[in-house]
C-alpha cells in the first residue's frame, strides 16, 4: 500500500511540474524583463501624463524623454510597449483594466502597474498640452503629415475652427497636393475666405484630377448643400481612373465608388450612375478586384431608364453572387421586384457603404474626446 502511494505522489509531482512548471519559469523570466525595462514603460506613462498623449512611437519618445530606447523595443502609438530578443517576450498594454499592465505568452503578469510620476494634466491644460506636443512633433520631423491630420483631429473634436482652418491653411502651403489641407480648409473656410479656398479646392483637383479627388470635391459640394455642383464633380470622376491616390484616404477605392453610385442614384440620375459604374469596373492600382456589387447599381440605372431587359440580366448577376455573402450592396429583393413590376419611379438604397455607420470625415480619429474641453 505504502508503495503504491509513493508512486501516485510521485506521478502527481511530474504531472503537476509537467503542467505549471513552464508557466512558472515563463513568470520568473518575463519579471525580470520587466523590472529590465520598466524605465521605458516609466518614461511612457510620464509623457502621456504630461502631454495628455502617448508617443507615437520608439524615436518619439526618445526626443522627449531623453531616454534611449533599445532595437529589440517597440513602441506603438497606443504607448504599448513590446520587448523582443530576449528569453521570453513581454509587453505592456495601456489599456483599461483589466487588459492594463505587464503582459507574457501565458497572460497577464502579477506585477504592479506602473503609475505616473506625475499628475496627468486634464481639462482644458490636456488639450492645451496635446496641441503644443503635436507642434513639437511638426517642428520635428520631415515627414510630418500624420501630426498634422492628429492636430486637426483634435482640434474639430473640440470645435475651434478658426485654428482648424488656419492649420489647414499652413499644411495646404507646405503641401499644395495634400488632400486633407486642401479639402479641410475649403470646409471650415470663414465666410470671407470660403470662395478663395473652394476655388483652391477646385484647383488642385483640376490639377491633380482622379477619381478620389473629385470624390472629394463632390463631398465638400454636399456638406454646402450644393447637390448640382456636387452631381458634376462626380461627372468629373467618373472620368478618372479609381485607384489609390494616398495612403491617408482612410477608405479603399471601393467605399468612394460605391458611395458616388449611391449619391448619383439617389439624385435620380441614372446616367451618371452608369457613367461611374463604368468607371468602377476598371479599377487601377494595388485595389483592382472588381467589385461584385456593381450590377445592383447598373440594374437600378437601367431599371430608371426603362431598359428593363437590361436591368433584369444585371439583377440577375448580382442575385446570383449574393448566395456567397460578399456582397456590400443591400435590399437587392427590393431592387428585384421594382424590376419585375417594372417601376421606373424606384429608388434603390444600398444601405450603409461597406456596412460603416461611421460618416466620412477629413480627419482621423482624435486620441482623445475633446469635444467637451475647449473654451
Amino acid at each position: 500500500m505504502q508503495t503504491w502511494y509513493v508512486r501516485v505522489t510521485v506521478l502527481v509531482i511530474l504531472a503537476f511540474g509537467f503542467l505549471f512548471g513552464p508557466r512558472v519559469y515563463v513568470s520568473y523570466q518575463a519579471a525580470l524583463i520587466a523590472d529590465e525595462y520598466e524605465h521605458i514603460v516609466q518614461a511612457v506613462a510620464d509623457y502621456h501624463a504630461e502631454t495628455g498623449l502617448f508617443p507615437s512611437n520608439g524615436e518619439d519618445l526618445a526626443t522627449r524623454s531623453g531616454i534611449e530606447i533599445p532595437d529589440n523595443v517597440a513602441v506603438s502609438s497606443y504607448g504599448d510597449v513590446a520587448i523582443m530578443g530576449e528569453p521570453v517576450r513581454v509587453s505592456y498594454l495601456f489599456f483599461a483594466p483589466p487588459s492594463e499592465g505587464w503582459h507574457c505568452s501565458y497572460g497577464r503578469l502579477s506585477l504592479p502597474l506602473v503609475e505616473s510620476q506625475h499628475d496627468p494634466v486634464s481639462g482644458e491644460a490636456r488639450l492645451e498640452a496635446a496641441l503644443a506636443e503635436y507642434d513639437r512633433r511638426i517642428e520635428h520631423y520631415v515627414d510630418d503629415q500624420w501630426q498634422r491630420s492628429a492636430k486637426m483631429a483634435l482640434l474639430a473634436d473640440a470645435g475651434r475652427t478658426e485654428q482648424l482652418f488656419d492649420e489647414c491653411l499652413r499644411a495646404r502651403e507646405e503641401y499644395p497636393d495634400w488632400w486633407r489641407g486642401q479639402l479641410g480648409a475649403a470646409l471650415f473656410a470663414p465666410d470671407d475666405q470660403r470662395d478663395a479656398a473652394e476655388g483652391s479646392l477646385v484647383e488642385w483637383c483640376k490639377r491633380s484630377p482622379g477619381f478620389i479627388h473629385y470624390w472629394y470635391l463632390a463631398w465638400y459640394y454636399r456638406q454646402v448643400d450644393q447637390p448640382e455642383n456636387a452631381l458634376e464633380a462626380l461627372s468629373q470622376a467618373a472620368k478618372n481612373p479609381l485607384e489609390q491616390l494616398e495612403k491617408d484616404a482612410g477608405r479603399v477605392p471601393n467605399w468612394f465608388a460605391f458611395d458616388a453610385v449611391t449619391y448619383a442614384g439617389q439624385h435620380e440620375n441614372p446616367e451618371l450612375v452608369l457613367a461611374l459604374c463604368e468607371q468602377w469596373s476598371h479599377p487601377q492600382g494595388i485595389y483592382t478586384s472588381v467589385s461584385r456589387d456593381i450590377p445592383a447599381f447598373r440594374a437600378a440605372a437601367l431599371l430608371r431608364l426603362g431598359r428593363f431587359e437590361e436591368a433584369e440580366k444585371e439583377c440577375d448577376i448580382v442575385l446570383a453572387q449574393s448566395a456567397d455573402r460578399r456582397l456590400k450592396a443591400g435590399n437587392l429583393n427590393a431592387l428585384a421586384q421594382a424590376i419585375a413590376d417594372k417601376d421606373k419611379t424606384f429608388v434603390y438604397d444600398p444601405g450603409i457603404p461597406y456596412g460603416e455607420p461611421k460618416e466620412f470625415s477629413p480627419f482621423p480619429d482624435p486620441e482623445f474626446d475633446a469635444s467637451d474641453l475647449s473654451e
